[in-house]
């Protein structure tokens, strides 16, 4: 089992470890299940979760170590913090898997409406890829969620 934050090496967060049968749709799931808890069993385990799951290049983006991708991503600031401890989510629209290329996987969106513990409902938009390199080939992995908000105004 992977070094967990929470310091026992032999506990893990739930669904913490992506495989081969899930669909994209179950890793959107897995994530945001756990961040709906994200203090529980220990606090930022649903960030944890969320790490395991999220592709190499989503990680270079956060800084890649699972301490500075939890630093950010707990940030008041940042749109994301409003999924941790959240009280409901509902996936609204699965895109089609868009086919791969030569340079990266399959790829699918997925388009979540959050209730926030405090605050005005937020939707999200999941970009989930297939790994192409080893050791993760072949497994869904999230490239980037953003509020969508946030992805209209990188439109204009």
């Amino acid at each position: 089992l992977q070094q967990s934050l929470s310091g026992d090496p032999q506990q893990s967060p739930p669904s913490a470890s992506p495989h081969a049968d899930m669909t994209a749709n179950d890793v959107v799931a897995a994530c945001m299940d756990a961040l709906l808890q994200n203090d529980t069993p220990w606090e930022n385990s649903g960030l944890e979760v969320c790490y395991d799951f999220s592709s190499d290049s989503c990680r270079a983006a956060l800084g890649g170590s699972l301490e500075e991708y939890i630093s950010f991503a707990s940030d008041p600031t940042v749109a994301f913090s409003v999924l941790l401890n959240a009280k409901e989510y509902q996936v609204s629209s699965v895109g089609p898997i868009i086919a791969g290329s030569m340079t990266r996987g399959p790829m699918q969106t997925i388009l979540v409406s959050v209730t926030p513990a405090k605050g005005l409902g937020r939707t999200y938009l999941w970009t989930v890829q297939q790994e192409r390199r080893p050791p993760r080939q072949g497994l869904w992995l999230v490239n980037d969620c953003i509020f969508v908000e946030n992805a209209f105004a990188l439109t204009e």
